[in-house]
Protein backbone atom coordinates (compact mmCIF):
# COMPACT_ATOMS: atom_id res chain seq x y z
CA UNK A 1 0.00 0.00 0.00
CA UNK A 2 2.64 2.53 1.07
CA UNK A 3 5.04 1.86 -1.85
CA UNK A 4 2.16 2.36 -4.29
CA UNK A 5 1.11 5.58 -2.55
CA UNK A 6 4.71 6.82 -2.49
CA UNK A 7 5.08 6.06 -6.21
CA UNK A 8 1.90 7.98 -6.90
CA UNK A 9 3.13 10.98 -4.95
CA UNK A 10 6.45 10.90 -6.83
CA UNK A 11 4.58 10.72 -10.13
CA UNK A 12 2.41 13.72 -9.22
CA UNK A 13 5.48 15.71 -8.19
CA UNK A 14 7.28 14.81 -11.41
CA UNK A 15 4.23 15.67 -13.51
CA UNK A 16 3.85 19.01 -11.77
CA UNK A 17 7.55 19.79 -12.28
CA UNK A 18 7.39 18.76 -15.92
CA UNK A 19 4.34 20.93 -16.64
CA UNK A 20 5.94 23.87 -14.86
CA UNK A 21 9.15 23.43 -16.86
CA UNK A 22 7.28 23.31 -20.17
CA UNK A 23 5.30 26.40 -19.23
CA UNK A 24 8.57 28.22 -18.50
CA UNK A 25 10.05 27.00 -21.81
CA UNK A 26 6.97 28.19 -23.71
CA UNK A 27 7.07 31.54 -21.92
CA UNK A 28 10.77 32.00 -22.72
CA UNK A 29 10.18 31.09 -26.38
CA UNK A 30 7.30 33.54 -26.60
CA UNK A 31 9.33 36.31 -24.99
CA UNK A 32 12.25 35.57 -27.30
CA UNK A 33 10.00 35.67 -30.37
CA UNK A 34 8.42 39.02 -29.49
CA UNK A 35 11.80 40.49 -28.56
CA UNK A 36 13.23 39.39 -31.92
CA UNK A 37 10.13 40.58 -33.79
CA UNK A 38 10.35 43.98 -32.10
CA UNK A 39 13.99 44.28 -33.10
CA UNK A 40 13.11 43.23 -36.66
CA UNK A 41 10.35 45.84 -36.95
CA UNK A 42 12.87 48.50 -35.97
CA UNK A 43 15.47 47.39 -38.54
CA UNK A 44 16.51 49.95 -41.09
CA UNK A 45 16.28 49.39 -44.81
CA UNK A 46 19.38 47.83 -46.39
CA UNK A 47 20.37 47.26 -49.99
CA UNK A 48 18.97 44.13 -51.62
CA UNK A 49 20.57 44.70 -55.02
CA UNK A 50 23.32 42.11 -54.51
CA UNK A 51 21.07 39.23 -53.48
CA UNK A 52 21.26 36.02 -55.59
CA UNK A 53 18.43 36.81 -58.00
CA UNK A 54 17.54 34.08 -60.46
CA UNK A 55 18.04 34.77 -64.16
CA UNK A 56 16.15 32.58 -66.60
CA UNK A 57 18.52 31.16 -69.26
CA UNK A 58 17.81 32.03 -72.88
CA UNK A 59 17.59 28.42 -74.04
CA UNK A 60 14.33 28.05 -72.15
CA UNK A 61 12.78 30.63 -74.45
CA UNK A 62 13.35 29.02 -77.83
CA UNK A 63 10.26 30.08 -79.79
CA UNK A 64 7.52 27.64 -78.95
CA UNK A 65 6.54 27.11 -82.57
CA UNK A 66 10.07 25.95 -83.38
CA UNK A 67 10.37 23.77 -80.30
CA UNK A 68 7.07 22.04 -80.81
CA UNK A 69 6.95 21.97 -84.62
CA UNK A 70 5.87 18.67 -86.11
CA UNK A 71 5.34 17.15 -82.67
CA UNK A 72 2.53 14.98 -83.94
CA UNK A 73 4.99 13.41 -86.36
CA UNK A 74 7.78 13.13 -83.78
CA UNK A 75 5.84 12.03 -80.69
CA UNK A 76 5.54 8.30 -80.34
CA UNK A 77 3.49 8.28 -77.17
CA UNK A 78 0.91 11.05 -77.47
CA UNK A 79 -1.19 12.72 -80.16
CA UNK A 80 -0.95 16.48 -79.74
CA UNK A 81 -4.35 18.12 -79.46
CA UNK A 82 -5.51 21.72 -79.73
CA UNK A 83 -5.96 21.71 -75.94
CA UNK A 84 -2.33 20.61 -75.53
CA UNK A 85 -1.15 23.48 -77.70
CA UNK A 86 -3.25 25.98 -75.75
CA UNK A 87 -2.01 24.59 -72.45
CA UNK A 88 1.70 24.69 -73.27
CA UNK A 89 1.36 28.15 -74.83
CA UNK A 90 -0.15 29.42 -71.58
CA UNK A 91 2.78 27.95 -69.65
CA UNK A 92 5.29 29.61 -71.96
CA UNK A 93 3.51 32.95 -71.60
CA UNK A 94 3.68 32.57 -67.83
CA UNK A 95 7.39 31.80 -68.05
CA UNK A 96 8.00 34.81 -70.28
CA UNK A 97 6.17 37.10 -67.85
CA UNK A 98 8.41 35.90 -65.04
CA UNK A 99 11.53 36.69 -67.06
CA UNK A 100 10.75 40.39 -66.59
CA UNK A 101 10.38 40.12 -62.83
CA UNK A 102 12.79 39.82 -59.93
CA UNK A 103 12.97 36.26 -58.63
CA UNK A 104 14.69 34.93 -55.53
CA UNK A 105 14.41 31.75 -53.51
CA UNK A 106 13.77 32.66 -49.87
CA UNK A 107 12.40 29.27 -48.83
CA UNK A 108 13.03 28.54 -45.16
CA UNK A 109 13.69 32.18 -44.20
CA UNK A 110 11.08 33.65 -41.86
CA UNK A 111 9.63 37.13 -42.26
CA UNK A 112 11.26 38.10 -38.97
CA UNK A 113 14.70 37.09 -40.26
CA UNK A 114 14.09 38.91 -43.54
CA UNK A 115 13.27 42.11 -41.64
CA UNK A 116 16.32 41.71 -39.42
CA UNK A 117 18.62 41.18 -42.40
CA UNK A 118 17.23 43.72 -44.88
CA UNK A 119 14.95 46.04 -42.97
CA UNK A 120 11.20 46.06 -42.48
CA UNK A 121 10.72 48.24 -45.59
CA UNK A 122 12.05 45.44 -47.81
CA UNK A 123 9.70 42.74 -46.51
CA UNK A 124 6.97 43.33 -49.09
CA UNK A 125 9.21 43.42 -52.19
CA UNK A 126 11.21 40.40 -51.02
CA UNK A 127 8.02 38.47 -50.35
CA UNK A 128 6.88 39.35 -53.87
CA UNK A 129 10.16 38.13 -55.37
CA UNK A 130 9.82 34.88 -53.41
CA UNK A 131 6.27 34.43 -54.70
CA UNK A 132 7.67 34.85 -58.21
CA UNK A 133 10.06 32.02 -57.42
CA UNK A 134 7.22 29.75 -56.32
CA UNK A 135 5.40 30.51 -59.57
CA UNK A 136 8.59 29.82 -61.53
CA UNK A 137 9.29 26.36 -60.17
CA UNK A 138 5.65 25.34 -60.52
CA UNK A 139 5.68 26.50 -64.15
CA UNK A 140 8.94 24.67 -64.85
CA UNK A 141 7.49 21.50 -63.36
CA UNK A 142 4.32 21.79 -65.44
CA UNK A 143 6.25 22.32 -68.68
CA UNK A 144 8.55 19.40 -67.88
CA UNK A 145 5.68 17.07 -67.07
CA UNK A 146 3.95 18.02 -70.35
CA UNK A 147 7.02 17.38 -72.48
CA UNK A 148 7.65 14.08 -70.74
CA UNK A 149 4.04 13.02 -71.25
CA UNK A 150 4.19 13.59 -74.99
CA UNK A 151 7.47 11.71 -75.32
CA UNK A 152 10.17 14.40 -75.24
CA UNK A 153 12.30 13.64 -72.15
CA UNK A 154 15.26 15.69 -73.40
CA UNK A 155 13.14 18.84 -73.51
CA UNK A 156 11.72 18.02 -70.08
CA UNK A 157 15.23 17.52 -68.72
CA UNK A 158 16.33 21.06 -69.63
CA UNK A 159 13.57 22.63 -67.54
CA UNK A 160 13.97 20.19 -64.66
CA UNK A 161 17.73 20.68 -64.40
CA UNK A 162 17.34 24.43 -64.26
CA UNK A 163 14.70 24.09 -61.56
CA UNK A 164 17.04 21.92 -59.49
CA UNK A 165 19.80 24.51 -59.92
CA UNK A 166 17.53 27.08 -58.27
CA UNK A 167 17.14 24.71 -55.25
CA UNK A 168 13.52 23.89 -55.97
CA UNK A 169 11.71 22.02 -53.20
CA UNK A 170 9.12 20.33 -55.45
CA UNK A 171 9.48 16.60 -54.89
CA UNK A 172 8.04 15.62 -58.29
CA UNK A 173 10.74 17.70 -60.03
CA UNK A 174 13.49 15.54 -58.55
CA UNK A 175 11.66 12.27 -59.09
CA UNK A 176 10.87 13.02 -62.74
CA UNK A 177 14.43 14.09 -63.42
CA UNK A 178 15.78 10.91 -61.78
CA UNK A 179 13.39 8.86 -63.92
CA UNK A 180 14.57 10.61 -67.09
CA UNK A 181 18.23 10.07 -66.17
CA UNK A 182 17.50 6.38 -65.71
CA UNK A 183 15.66 6.10 -69.03
CA UNK A 184 18.47 7.92 -70.83
CA UNK A 185 21.11 5.72 -69.18
CA UNK A 186 22.68 8.69 -67.35
CA UNK A 187 22.93 6.85 -64.04
CA UNK A 188 25.88 8.93 -62.81
CA UNK A 189 23.64 11.99 -62.87
CA UNK A 190 21.26 10.34 -60.41
CA UNK A 191 24.10 10.32 -57.87
CA UNK A 192 24.71 14.01 -58.55
CA UNK A 193 21.00 14.66 -58.13
CA UNK A 194 21.05 12.95 -54.74
CA UNK A 195 23.89 15.24 -53.64
CA UNK A 196 22.09 18.36 -54.89
CA UNK A 197 19.43 18.03 -52.19
CA UNK A 198 21.97 19.16 -49.58
CA UNK A 199 21.28 22.75 -50.61
CA UNK A 200 17.48 22.60 -50.43
CA UNK A 201 16.31 25.00 -47.71
CA UNK A 202 13.42 24.19 -45.42
CA UNK A 203 11.81 20.97 -44.23
CA UNK A 204 11.03 19.59 -47.69
CA UNK A 205 14.63 18.37 -48.07
CA UNK A 206 14.02 15.27 -45.93
CA UNK A 207 11.00 14.25 -48.01
CA UNK A 208 12.87 14.66 -51.30
CA UNK A 209 15.83 12.69 -49.93
CA UNK A 210 13.56 9.84 -48.86
CA UNK A 211 11.67 9.71 -52.16
CA UNK A 212 14.87 9.73 -54.21
CA UNK A 213 16.38 6.96 -52.08
CA UNK A 214 13.21 4.91 -52.49
CA UNK A 215 13.47 5.41 -56.25
CA UNK A 216 17.10 4.27 -56.25
CA UNK A 217 16.20 1.25 -54.13
CA UNK A 218 13.51 0.32 -56.66
CA UNK A 219 16.18 0.44 -59.38
CA UNK A 220 18.46 -1.79 -57.32
CA UNK A 221 15.66 -4.31 -56.87
CA UNK A 222 15.16 -4.43 -60.64
CA UNK A 223 18.81 -5.37 -61.13
CA UNK A 224 19.02 -7.86 -58.25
Amino acid sequence: MYPIFASFIIFVIFLSWSLHRHKNDDRLKTESFFRKESEANASRKKSIEDLPYIQLPSHLFVPFERTISNLNEQSKTHEITADDIEYINELYLRLESLANKKIINLTGISNTDLKLSYGVANLMPLSSYDQNYTSLIKTLQSISAFYYKIGFPLLAKDFLEFSVQTKSDITSTYLLLAKIYFELGELDKIDILLQSTEHIPGSQKAIIDRKLKEFCQSLDSLHS
